[in-house]
């Protein structure tokens, strides 16, 4: 469907996902802070759009960087210092499926 989100997350950590998933075939933890959600199926191009936030936790962010068709690789920081830090946060990916 047009315009609707391809894969999300309701609540990611470092290794796992609390609650419900659309497309995630794996995770895999990157480090401290950072991992990477592979999808069950993949996104046309590397170009899909990825808004992300974090759960309840004040002074973190997390940013969402599309590397690939199959992948994406997320990074959760510390609001005022930009230290990287594990912290769950949401993320939604919105483009066209191959």
């Amino acid at each position: 469907v047009n315009g609707s989100a391809k894969a999300w997350a309701g609540e990611l950590s470092d290794s796992a996902v609390a609650g419900d998933s659309l497309n995630i075939s794996s995770i895999t933890d990157d480090g401290t802070g950072v991992n990477s959600p592979s999808w069950s199926s993949s996104f046309a191009n590397a170009y899909y759009a990825t808004p992300s936030g974090t759960v309840s936790i004040i002074n973190r962010l997390a940013s969402a960087d599309p590397q690939s068709t199959s992948s994406l690789t997320i990074k959760s920081f510390v609001a005022d210092s930009g230290n990287i830090s594990s912290v769950p946060h949401t993320f939604s990916c919105h483009g066209d499926l191959a």
